[in-house]
């Protein structure tokens, strides 16, 4: 069968507008993992926070172990559509908060621990990040990764967030 000259032209516009529309559906079919990646990310910054009000304001030590039980209940009737507040999830993200928050505390210029004598002379700053390091790794790698992985970094590496860290830059 011969293509007169209209027939190739729709040939060509069809051609263009299936790979046109192969590229939008592509770029569709990612929206679903992309939300669920800022979901997630969403749900750690949560946690993130939770867990340092917990160990923040010391609720263990001055209210008890059943505290966190009671708090676990409450954020149930509270929020009864959310899962993750479970008494263990509690002490996960409690656990979460503790494994990583040494890397978001401010590290102090050692100028300010020398004598007068030697501040005379120019001493870089040792060890530390830059605040924008941490909020990139905190942001890029630790928010990144699904609760899942981050329980199971807290049973396997306990209180060694060097160890902890090293995984979640394997992730």
């Amino acid at each position: 069968m011969q293509w007169n000259r209209y027939g190739q032209v729709n040939k060509h516009i069809r051609q263009r507008l299936f790979a046109v529309g192969a590229g939008t559906l592509q770029a569709l079919s990612t929206l679903p993992i992309k939300a669920a990646v800022k979901v997630n990310q969403e749900m750690l910054r949560f946690y993130w926070e939770l867990g340092r009000d917990i160990i923040e304001m010391d609720i263990e030590k001055k209210w008890g172990e059943k505290v966190i039980r009671t708090l676990s209940a409450d954020l149930k009737r509270e929020i009864p559509k959310a899962t993750g507040f479970s008494r263990t999830n509690l002490y996960y993200i409690r656990s979460f908060y503790c494994l990583y928050s040494e890397l978001n505390a401010i590290v102090p210029q050692i100028e300010g621990q020398l004598s007068s004598h030697s501040k005379k002379s120019i001493v870089p700053q040792l060890g530390g990040q830059s605040h924008s390091s941490v909020v990139s790794l905190m942001e890029e790698d630790i928010f990144a990764l699904p609760w899942g992985h981050h329980k199971l970094l807290i049973d396997k590496c306990s209180n060694n967030r060097d160890k902890a860290l090293f995984y979640v830059n394997l992730s």
